[in-house]
């Protein structure tokens, strides 16, 4: 089975998955999870596969900061969410996975899901 996972790019999104991909990896199924380039190696270490995607999420290890208030880190949220929707689906427009697991912020995988498979919270067993 081919198994998308999608999160936030951001540390507390992504790190927390990774123990399920290697799960997933180990029970034998293909996995494909989105993140930027410095995720990318956190993700490989799993046995899934990394798919490279831009992202304007900031980046606390650069000394990047996320923005003040509620409302401006919202439009960044939704920009990124485009943004990485676009970037999947061409990715994986003659690919589509049997499911897509996705944290519970993230809405960005909810049309390609419609076009994939059955959607499933990454804490479910599979």
């Amino acid at each position: 089975m081919h198994v998308l996972m999608s999160t936030t790019a951001a540390h507390g999104h992504v790190h927390p998955n990774l123990p399920v991909m290697a799960e997933l990896v180990a029970r034998g199924h293909r996995v494909t999870y989105p993140v930027p380039e410095r995720f990318a190696e956190a993700v490989a270490a799993t046995g899934a596969t990394p798919l490279r995607i831009r992202t304007d999420l900031p980046d606390p290890a650069k000394g990047e900061q996320w923005p003040d208030g509620g409302v401006a880190a919202m439009r960044l949220f939704s920009a990124e969410a485009r943004s990485a929707y676009e970037q999947i689906a061409d990715a994986l427009q003659y690919e589509h996975p049997d499911v897509v697991c996705y944290d519970g912020p993230v809405q960005r995988t909810v049309v390609p899901a419609r076009h994939a498979g059955p959607q499933r919270p990454a804490g479910w067993a599979l």
